[in-house]
Order: structure tokens, then sequence, then C-alpha cells
């Protein structure tokens, strides 16, 4: 049985399993979002440090800025987190139990 979108929202049990596409909706991640969402299934949290050598390395001259952008973008659209200033993790184990 195929889940509709809002059957994953409403709790139909009967929906199927709720794979990080339904958590996200139809919207597309961007190569570096992937990135910083891989590192984060393999430890607890992020760091802006971390994501800055991850995916910003020497590719902007105020990496720790454009980095630090991609990530609050996350933040809004539900995608990770902020624990604190700087650190980042997913959104209540949504992703992974």
């Amino acid at each position: 049985m195929t889940a509709t979108q809002d059957d994953l929202f409403t709790g139909d049990s009967n929906a199927g399993s709720v794979g990080s596409t339904a958590l996200f909706g139809n919207s597309r991640k961007s190569p570096k979002q992937s990135a910083i969402l891989a590192a984060l299934r393999d430890k607890p949290e992020i760091t802006l440090s971390e994501a800055v050598q991850l995916i910003g390395g020497n590719l902007y001259c105020n990496a720790e800025k454009h980095v630090g952008v991609t990530l609050s973008n996350m933040v809004k659209r539900g995608m990770i987190e902020r624990v604190k200033p700087g650190v980042f993790c997913l959104p209540n184990d949504k992703i992974h139990p």
C-alpha cells in the first residue's frame, strides 16, 4: 500500500513507513544539505566548524558565513534543529530511531 503525504501527517497506521522524503515533503535537498544530513546520521551532532570543513572548504571567501546560511535554512525547513549556537542535530530522531 502506498501512503499519501496526508496519510503520513495524519497518523494513519496503515499508511506505511515514514522516511526522510515524507518528513521533508517533496522538496529537494542540495548536495550540501545531503552531506550534512549524512554526517548527522553517523553522529548525533555537528558543529558549524565541522560543517565548514565538510561542505565549505576553500569554496568561499567567508565559508563560515555561507555554511551558516545553509544550516540556518535547514533549521527553518525543519531538516535539522539548532541545539545551541553553532551546534546542530537531527530533529527529535525522526529520521532514524
